[in-house]
């Protein structure tokens, strides 16, 4: 069961490389979105981090 308070929570995963790399426990429950440079299809966003403020936010 998700946590109410968590319920809007993101966290942005950069240099993700991989979703198999689990994240510290603190974050479950929030949304996670994992960005790489590298052309990884499981990534949400392919991107180099330098690069970012260029970019939409959700």
């Amino acid at each position: 069961m998700q946590n109410d308070s968590n319920q809007y929570k993101k966290v942005l995963n950069v240099g993700a490389g991989s979703k198999q790399i689990k994240m510290p426990r603190h974050y479950n429950g929030w949304e996670k979105i994992y960005v790489d440079a590298n052309q990884n299809p499981e990534m949400d966003i392919i991107a180099d981090a330098r690069d970012m403020k260029k970019r939409d936010t959700r």
